[in-house]
């Protein structure tokens, strides 16, 4: 089993997150975006999209029975990111 990694400090987000990595050195422009949302059906969705900063985006969306399952995935994500040298630009 392997180690659990300490949370990095993360600000407190109702429904929509915008994180970038940004390092000219390396020629990283990056943007990430989080989004929790009800659907048509009752489910709750985390809606993700990445890529390039003013490029097309990927996005993926996790469907979830109830929103504190889709807020603790969404976290996980937003910790992820922030591992891997993302800052918070906007929260909602």
């Amino acid at each position: 089993m392997g180690r659990r990694r300490p949370r990095l400090p993360a600000p407190t987000w109702h429904g929509y997150i915008e994180l970038h990595s940004i390092d000219p050195a390396q020629n990283r422009v990056r943007v990430y975006q989080l989004v929790l949302m009800p659907d048509l059906l009752g489910y709750w969705v985390a809606q993700s999209s990445w890529g390039r900063i003013g490029k097309y985006r990927r996005t993926a969306n996790l469907v979830f029975a109830i929103r504190q399952e889709a807020e603790t995935a969404g976290d996980d994500l937003v910790q992820l990111r922030l591992r891997h040298g993302y800052h918070v630009v906007y929260v909602q």
